[in-house]
């Protein structure tokens, strides 16, 4: 990724958890973070929408093999910048939550570094989003992650920008974790950071 931009970015936040190919035992959970200018937001989301889906909302799992293909290579044309997280392998899947707040710290951080002053994350249940707002207190109160970065979720029926980190984590995502991430479109816009150790 490119460093010598202006500043204030909006990052667009989704989330994963994969089993490994060769170990269904062994757990990943990868964050992905899409980079948008604000100023392109409608731009980009106007092009999103009109991208095939089923229902309200893009989601790769209910897309067929020549709908992932077409939907990815066209957002990979954007040359959006690409932030994605991992973290494991871990066992349990009770510790998709531990998980989770590794990749929020780390992410909010890189994004940070890369001019990002606004964090979107896909809405969630609401017991789940107060965690993660209870986390972003904790890691501010901590000085792990700046202070004015500005944290909030948003539903992807009603947000087209996150249908964007979907997409990329279903494209890259089960290679990230095999590490046979080369030919993938996403690849040359995409910066990934893997968190060390395990849940």
């Amino acid at each position: 990724m490119t460093a010598d931009r202006q500043p204030n970015f909006h990052a667009w936040v989704d989330e994963s958890m994969r089993s490994s190919r060769d170990n269904s035992s062994e757990n990943f959970y990868l964050l992905a973070a899409t980079l948008i200018s604000p100023e392109d937001d409608d731009r980009i989301r106007s092009l999103v929408r009109r991208l095939p889906h089923r229902g309200i909302k893009l989601h790769w799992r209910d897309l067929n093999f020549r709908e992932r293909t077409a939907v990815s290579e066209s957002i990979a044309q954007l040359g959006l910048e690409q932030l994605i997280v991992a973290f494991g392998p871990f066992g349990s899947v009770n510790k998709q939550e531990r998980a989770r707040a590794k990749c929020i710290e780390r992410a909010i951080w890189e994004a940070n570094l890369l001019t990002v002053s606004h964090f979107v994350m896909e809405r969630r249940e609401e017991n789940l989003n107060k965690r993660d707002r209870r986390l972003i207190d904790a890691l501010r109160g901590a000085g792990k992650i700046p202070r004015d970065v500005w944290v909030e979720h948003e539903d992807p029926a009603n947000e087209p920008l996150l249908w964007i980190p979907d997409v990329v984590l279903g494209s890259l995502g089960p290679a990230i974790i095999q590490h046979e991430e080369g030919g993938n479109p996403f690849l040359p816009n995409s910066t990934i950071v893997w968190v060390p150790g395990g849940a």
